[in-house]
């Protein structure tokens, strides 16, 4: 009785129900005349998107599938009018029987587990999907918010077992266009926001006068950026 017809999972109206593929009742009642002739004049009266929903086809020559709710499937069966449709309604009305019976307390701890279960590899997911930020910003605990390209380099290290060192690492930066030759960022990035100009200043001990200077500085939202930059070429190359 439990596979007379096949229930199956469907949205209609956002929502998911318990729901039977017309195709399979049509077959399953004999119905002489052809699919998309019984269905058109079947489904008349009820409701497209709250009754039904109509899945297309790609292929010319296939018929859309038409999922009909329960309550549509039990109504379609009864306008029959024959022993096979008695059958099918009777079917589906043991299935909603089903469906709506209290659940017993082993199976309301069997359903318990296997909630619990289907979370706990969501979450699983999820931190495997957000190590590689969580890692980086561990690596990067204890740092400003723009950091110097030696601190960039052992960020990398720590977290993603990425070894270039500061001049390798500026290497990388000139060859892919992000700095200068003269280690200045080019104007793209600092209109970005990856990059960023800190200006400080330093007395020669030999001469006693105050030399200033500029460096180059990757702000949080460039770390982020180059990282996966990095990574990506590590991955592919």
């Amino acid at each position: 009785m439990n596979d007379l017809i096949k229930i199956e999972k469907t949205k209609i109206n956002g929502a998911e129900i318990n729901s039977v593929n017309a195709k399979d009742i049509h077959s399953f009642l004999e119905v002489k005349s052809r699919f998309n002739d019984w269905i058109k004049n079947r489904l008349s009266d009820f409701i497209e998107n709250e009754d039904y929903i109509v899945v297309t086809k790609n292929l010319v020559t296939e018929a859309n599938d038409i999922f009909v709710t329960l309550d549509t499937a039990k109504h379609l069966s009864m306008l029959e009018r024959n022993d096979k449709g008695k059958q099918a309604r009777q079917y589906f009305i043991e299935i909603e029987k089903q469906i709506h019976k209290p659940l017993s307390f082993e199976e309301m701890a069997k359903q318990t587990i296997l909630l619990a279960d289907k979370r706990i590899k969501e979450l699983e997911s999820k931190i495997l999907e957000d190590k590689p930020h969580v890692n980086f910003a561990k690596a990067i605990t204890g740092t400003t918010s723009n950091i110097d390209f030696e601190t960039f380099a052992k960020a990398l290290f720590d977290s993603e077992g990425i070894k270039m060192g500061r001049n390798n690492l500026m290497k990388w930066f000139r060859d892919n266009g992000y700095l200068m030759k003269s280690n200045k960022p080019y104007q793209t990035m600092l209109d970005r926001g990856l990059m960023t100009l800190k200006e400080g200043s330093y007395v020669n001990q030999s001469t006693q006068e105050l030399v200033t200077y500029t460096q180059s500085r990757i702000t949080g939202k460039g770390q982020m950026y180059f990282t996966n930059k990095l990574l990506d070429e590590v991955q592919n190359g």
